[in-house]
């Protein structure tokens, strides 16, 4: 029957035009061979859809299908063509071969093409193991490679990563691209890179990527962002370079708002950069890596003949992302391009690629164009400027503008003979001419000439290499020329490898030199063209002179005159100025208007060296951007010279005015040669019409050298035009002390006080009232600082607010401030102190969300003695949703009192150790006491993990958060660590510990630590804290409070159930200051440990354990913080709305905005995340307990398809018990009935005795129709040591207020409540075993099997009663409904509720008497340990 069936499924179901999602399904049937499927419409908004719809229409048969994979088609009737292509987020990428063949049988006269767009061709060419991989960051492993992807910028996105080389040997990874036609002398290359690492080791462990590729790590793969770009065909993740998924693609000229060169002109940095063979951009290493042996990336052209290297990393940068543009020239013949990494033996570095991009590298179409009063035509119908013409580049695509008859008259020195007349002045440096090829591939060294665009090509150079004269200048002169108004002089240049090498063309008349041209800095790797004009009354000489700064090198060739420099007869009559007598400036040095020389490094440092000033008068000035002669396309550019260092105040102002359309813009940017990075400061774009105005730059505190540089494009051909004036710096001396330097106290309403902006980053502060995000602290509508780490496009790794540098301190003092940590993935807020000199303290820390509330902390500055210091903010880019705030910072004076919270992630809060045995502080991987494995606060614990672990974790988790099946159950630790534990994870968290074994604590000896006194304001607070106690005999644990002398014992313990983690409640209840003892008591074991961690006092009275109304805090519920569970963080907020943190209006407990509640958005459901848990303390075995809770939903309807405008009530299951085995009648079920209400029932259960925890699982997945997770569902979710049950849940609905819904529990041993939104749904027959080392637990759980899913869940008021049955079980409080048929509503559910309850009942009772049960008593139960409930069928751990 399944093969009869199987047999009637069409192979191929697709739209008949059109570009459409589609997706390759697996269908099976009982005994039958499976079958693969083609599945594409254009209805389908994502490729779930697709799939359900398919799985829906299969299941009536009778037949189970799984996803393979999708992608796109392209569907094409009029032409007969299809074209496969694509991926899908979810399901990953089809196999199009297979979807080919499958189009083919049912298309054979179409023309069916397919292409793998995510590799763009690149293709994997190393011959080892040693080779690249697709990966992307995790937040498990942040700070040991990207973090983000540099496409989108979040931990979503993809990149190419290479794989562990091959131990103790040197290794090559290669990268090799489709083959391309060939490339204009435009063509423009650009990819970023992140270096990462240790090369000082080759340790396993430094993996941190999900992998995904080929077994042996060989394999290339797609680049971009993780979603396809809708409505484009083909997809481009990496658009510009999946042109060239054909073999032999002509590469396309881009369309732009003007194709004229433009060039800055002015008497500083006035030339623009030609689009001629160069490359620019860093990528190094962080300074944790080796400096003798490092990691060296290469890109090069591979031409028929020869490899010609392009690119090479210099040796040092900053970690982080950097960008590679490089300028391959006019290349008339196929080519190919080859990335290579080559590290050492002793390297253990990585490298990451993303975007390879490609511009204006296709010659321009082939058309008849109507040339302009200044241009000619090319032989293939392009114009071109006449002075293009005979300039030693190919500018028309035919070499046409290049022909030697038109030519004949110029003067063309490429230097592969001699000097063509052109002399070395004697008394200078020697200018050497010399191949690439001699030379070798030092760093700055031209990899080509520019004549022939080959290593063999010569050109002349000079350099401050090892072997080089020190310092001083090579001057090369030509011969005399005739005065004259039409001589020009075209060279290329190459500076290189230094931010102070230095490049002149003057000429020179009656002995005095007139300077034309300058440029000043490191260009890159690249030719650039200079073209001077010489409009001379007089006879003259062009002198050329070139200075190297340190490790750089002075490079040029091609010098053609123009056929108007007409040589002089006779004698010379021009003679170069007399350098006797002069003592000549060195490479590093610069000279002064005076003729004094001073290090090159004191110029444009912002403060006066020279006597007369002059090194700092030319920092800035006018610029008009003109038509020039350096650039092909693209923008303007002109660079200050070398700046800095410079102080946290620094500021660019400068006056401008831009007339141009909406299409041309001015910018500044600063580029910074000690991070090797080039930030985007400000920019502004044209309106249609003239725009002036005066801006003021922040570019803050930078290291020596940085260069400021301004870009501008208008179309020059009309009357657009843009200029820059009156631009200076100011407050940017680096020792200059601002009036508000001090001012650590601020509120942030005027201003930043004494705070300044790391400007290092595209990761800042900002300076806002909300924007959605909640008011400030000060006055509810003022200002405050916050980060949001999801901004698009934001790569840096942290962001950091500064002071200025402090004068030290001699007494400490106390900086309290308010903070925010909100959304449910957030990173890391640090307070730090930076001592003059480069020690860093961390003085406080916190990591994951507090909710949308305001908190406040407290910090000790301690005294520095001679040393000033900053302080310093910092949030790290460990989280992409949610933000952080800050306001209200104070500095008083004296140190600050007793820590109300302590994680003692920084130190141990100011209490006292003292006794016989000795408290420490530690983490498990620093300590010298044995411990816990880890801590509370990170659940992060230090370790390797075994072979191969990680990256299949790393696949295991992308496809079940990216692929969500219909039936699937994964469960990793809640604590990071206490499962796979990785060096590479988050830094191991701390906790307070101390030896038991009667070695440190003999028997009856103790171990005290003591508070500092806390100050009541209040009749009661609570102390709240978490403790473990290790197995075997580990003393005994006992807490004191001490008030006026007085001590009393409020708490004593000696043996707990399993070595895991416990929270416990005191409340206090003080009548002046009190502090808290913990004594360790020692037993006479060989072997133990105490240990303690999240000390926290809040105001009120404790609640019941598990019990909260969440108006203090959340009462040890909490989120688990590991990443690699794919689980968000539920909020923590009040009734106030806020636009980035949607919930109800009121809370439960007070009915007011004021009130708080937990609540989850469920719109960010997605590859991120697929749940979102929230996990109550460990609870005590309790017989006949009750839990109670009031939620809220507001779930759009259409989300909940299947129900077709009805309603949903929880999901019911029927369970039988006999002598304690629990056998369901059916899966789990969903009644769809018309009442807008639904009852919330409430499910008894047995447990068997062992280890248990009950969990709270907020999930949002419906179980309408086929039972699928469509429109989400809420869960409570018992956990212990044998496996975890729901034991209620409820579907998503649209918002019917706060409802009330009661939970019996019965635990003879400890567990706990948990809770989260999962992305698969757990079907019948399915179970979940618990993960190790965890104690029990209750939960929350929000599930959905569809994202995004908007919505909002909140939970409020609940409360646990231990021992304490709920008496009418089946009853769900519900709060009134302003609506006139509300009575009515009630009563028809509960009578229904009634109906299914007597239903239940009595089918129960039948079976019971058929079977002749005997007692219930778990504890009477011979079966091996274990437990069941309604939604899963056994679970057999014995």
């Amino acid at each position: 029957m399944a093969g009869e069936a199987l047999s009637r499924v069409p192979d191929v179901q697709i739209d008949g035009d059109g570009v459409f999602k589609y997706v390759l399904v697996r269908v099976r049937g009982a005994g039958a061979p499976a079958k693969d499927v083609v599945r594409g419409h254009g209805w389908a908004e994502y490729h779930a859809d697709l799939f359900e719809r398919t799985a829906e229409e299969l299941a009536r048969y009778g037949l189970s299908c799984e996803c393979l994979g999708g992608g796109r088609l392209s569907h094409r009737p009029e032409e007969r063509k299809i074209h496969v292509y694509g991926y899908s987020v979810g399901f990953g990428r089809a196999d199009h071969a297979v979807t080919t063949e499958k189009l083919k049988a049912e298309y054979p006269d179409y023309e069916i093409t397919w292409a793998d767009e995510g590799d763009c061709g690149w293709q994997d060419v190393g011959t080892s193991a040693y080779g690249w991989v697709r990966g992307r960051a995790s937040l498990a492993t942040w700070g040991m490679g990207p973090h983000s992807d540099h496409t989108v910028g979040t931990d979503l996105g993809w990149f190419l990563v290479t794989t562990s080389p091959p131990a103790k040997t040197a290794a090559t990874a290669w990268l090799r691209s489709p083959e391309m036609r060939e490339a204009a002398a435009t063509c423009e290359i650009r990819t970023w890179y992140h270096l990462s690492g240790n090369c000082e080791s080759t340790q396993g462990g430094h993996r941190q990527h999900q992998l995904l590729g080929s077994e042996d790590g060989r394999q290339w793969g797609r680049m971009g962002s993780s979603a396809p770009m809708a409505g484009t065909e083909p997809p481009a993740p990496c658009h510009p370079v999946c042109l060239f998924h054909t073999p032999h693609t002509e590469l396309v000229r881009p369309g732009g708002p003007s194709s004229s060169p433009q060039s800055w002109q002015g008497s500083i940095c006035s030339f623009g950069y030609p689009r001629m063979p160069c490359t620019k951009g860093t990528l190094g290493l962080p300074s944790g890596l080796n400096q003798t042996e490092q990691p060296v990336l290469r890109l090069a052209v591979a031409l028929k003949d020869e490899v010609v290297g392009l690119w090479q990393s210099p040796e040092r940068s900053s970690a982080g992302w950097h960008q590679l543009v490089a300028y391959p020239g006019r290349i008339t013949e196929q080519f190919q391009l080859i990335f290579s990494l080559t590290q050492p033996s002793t390297c253990g570095a990585e490298v990451a690629l993303d975007d390879i991009m490609f511009r204006n590298c296709g010659l321009s179409e082939v058309e008849q164009q109507v040339c302009e009063a200044q241009e000619s035509r090319c032989r293939r119908g392009s114009c071109l400027a006449q002075h293009r013409f005979c300039d030693g580049t190919d500018d028309c695509g035919d070499s046409s503008d290049e022909d030697v008859v038109q030519c004949e008259n110029f003067t063309h020195c490429s230097f592969d003979h001699n000097l063509c007349g052109w002399e070395e002045v004697a008394g200078s440096l020697v200018w050497g001419r010399n191949t690439s090829l001699n030379l070798g591939t030092s760093y700055g060294i031209p990899t080509r000439d520019h004549s022939n665009n080959s290593r063999t090509g010569f050109f002349l150079h000079m350099g401050s290499g090892p072997t080089a004269q020190a310092g001083g200048t090579a001057q090369l002169s030509s011969p005399t020329f005739q005065a004259t108004n039409s001589c020009s002089l075209v060279l290329y240049c190459h500076l290189h490898g230094s931010a102070t090498s230095k490049l002149s063309i003057s000429y020179v008349t009656n002995f005095t030199k007139h300077l034309m041209r300058e440029r000043t800095g490191d260009l890159g790797s690249c030719w650039v063209r200079e073209r001077v004009d010489f409009n001379l009354t007089d006879p003259f000489k062009v002198l050329i002179e070139g200075v190297a700064g340190s490790g750089g090198t002075v490079a040029i060739d091609d010098l053609i005159l123009s056929q108007g420099c007409v040589k002089e007869q006779g004698e010379p009559v021009v003679m170069l100025p007399s350098q006797a007598g002069a003592r000549p400036c060195t490479a590093d040095e610069m000279a002064c208007d005076s003729g004094d020389c001073i290090a090159a490094e004191l110029a444009c440092d912002f403060a006066d060296t020279c006597a007369d000033g002059s090194d700092e008068k030319h920092c800035g000035t006018f610029l008009a951007l003109q038509t020039g002669e350096g650039q092909m396309v693209g923008p303007a550019k002109a660079r200050t010279p070398p700046l800095g260092p410079s102080g946290p105040a620094c500021t660019m102002e400068m006056t401008y005015h831009i007339h141009s359309d909406t299409q041309g813009f001015l910018a500044i940017s600063v580029t910074d040669h000690t991070t090797g990075t080039t930030q985007l400061a400000w920019q502004t774009q044209g309106r249609g019409s003239t725009t002036r105005g005066r801006v003021r730059v922040p570019l803050g505190e930078r290291s020596r050298p940085f260069q400021v540089e301004l870009l501008a494009l208008v179309d020059l051909q009309g009357s657009e035009s843009v200029g820059v004036d009156n631009v200076t710096f100011e407050q940017c001396y680096l020792n200059m002390v601002l009036p508000t330097a001090a001012e650590l106290s601020c509120n942030f309403e005027t201003g930043l006080c004494g705070w300044y902006q790391d400007l290092s980053s595209d990761f800042k502060w900002v300076h806002s009232t909300g924007q959605g995000q909640g008011s400030d602290h000060t006055t509810g509508s003022g200002y405050f600082l916050s980060v949001d780490p999801s901004v698009p496009w934001s790569h840096g790794q942290r962001a950091q607010l500064l002071t200025s540098l402090q004068e030290p301190a001699t007494a400490p003092r106390c900086l309290s401030f308010w903070y925010r940590l909100a959304g449910p993935q957030i990173g890391t807020l640090n307070l730090k102190l930076w001592l003059e000199g480069g020690e860093e303290v961390v003085l406080w820390t916190h990591r994951g969300t507090q909710g949308s509330i305001w908190h406040r902390a407290w910090a000790t500055l301690p005294a520095t003695g001679q040393q000033r210091y900053q302080v310093a903010f910092e949030v790290l880019h460990d989280g992409f949703l949610g933000d952080v705030g800050l306001d209200d910072i104070t500095q008083t004076v004296g140190p600050c009192g007793a820590e109300l919270s302590c994680t003692f992630e920084v130190e141990s809060c100011g209490l006292a150790a003292s006794g016989k045995g000795t408290w420490q502080r530690q983490s498990n991987g620093t300590g010298t006491t044995a411990g816990p494995v880890a801590d509370h606060t990170t659940g992060t614990a230090a370790g390797l993990p075994n072979p191969g672990e990680v990256p299949k974790l790393g696949r295991l988790l992308d496809l079940v958060g990216g692929k969500p099946s219909p039936s699937c159950s994964l469960v990793l630790p809640s604590r990071a660590g206490q499962g796979l534990q990785h060096r590479g994870f988050s830094p191991p968290g701390h906790y307070m510990v101390v030896n038991t074994g009667r070695v440190s604590l003999p028997a009856g000896h103790t171990a005290a630590l003591t508070s500092q006194p806390y100050q009541p304001s209040v009749s009661a607070q609570c102390l709240a804290f978490w403790y473990q106690l290790s197995t075997g005999t580990p003393g005994s644990l006992r807490v004191f409070v001490e008030q006026s002398t007085v001590r009393r014992k409020v708490l004593s313990m000696s043996t707990m159930e399993g070595s895991n983690w416990h929270r416990s409640q005191i409340t206090i209840q003080p009548d002046g200051n009190w502090q808290v003892m913990f004594e360790a008591v020692g037993a006479g074991g060989d072997h133990g440990y105490i240990a303690l961690d999240d000390l926290h006092v809040s105001d009120g009275a404790c609640p019941e354990p598990a019990s909260c109304d969440f108006e203090q805090d959340t009462c040890g519920w909490s989120s688990p913080l590991d990443p690699r569970l794919h689980s968000l963080a539920w909020g923590w907020k009040s009734g106030i709305t806020l636009a980035k943190y949607p919930g109800p209006e009121q809370d439960h407990t007070l009915g007011t905005r004021n009130g708080h509640y937990m609540h989850f958005d469920t719109s960010v459901l997605g590859a991120r995340g697929t749940s979102a848990l929230l996990e109550s303390p460990p609870l005590p075995a309790a017989t006949d307990s009750c839990l109670r809770f009031w939620y809220h939903m507001d779930i759009p309807e259409h989300l909940c398809e299947h129900c077709k405008g009805r309603e949903e009530i929880p999901s019911l299951g029927l369970i039988y018990e006999s002598g304690g085995l629990s056998l369901p009648t059916r899966g789990p079920w969903t009644l769809c009935f018309s009442s807008s209400w639904a009852v919330s029932m409430a499910h008894s259960f047995w447990v068997l005795p062992s280890q248990q925890r009950m969990a709270w699982l907020g999930g949002l997945g419906g179980s309408c129709g086929l039972g699928a997770a469509a429109s989400g569902e809420l869960r409570v979710t018992l956990q212990g040591a044998a496996g975890q049950r729901t034991v209620w849940s409820v579907a998503g609905h649209r918002s019917r207020g706060w409802q009330g819904a009661v939970v019996p529990v019965q635990s003879p041993s400890e567990f706990q409540v948990s809770g989260a939104t999962l992305g698969c749904r757990v079907s019948p027959g399915v179970h979940q075993r618990l993960r190790p080392h965890l104690p029990p637990q209750m939960s929350f759980e929000i599930t959905t099997r569809r994202w995004p899913m908007e919505g909002t869940v909140a939970l409020d008021d609940i409360m646990y009663s231990a021992g304490v049955g709920c008496h009418s079980s089946l009853e769900s409080p519900v709060e009134e409904k302003p609506s006139g048929n509300f009575v009515a509503e009630i009563v028809l559910s509960l009578l229904l509720a009634l109906l299914i309850v007597g239903l239940v009942a009595a089918g129960g009772w039948y079976c019971l008497k058929q079977r002749g049960a005997p007692s219930r008593t778990p504890t009477a139960s011979n079966s091996p340990q274990g437990f069941d409930n309604i939604t899963f069928r056994d679970v057999r751990t014995g």
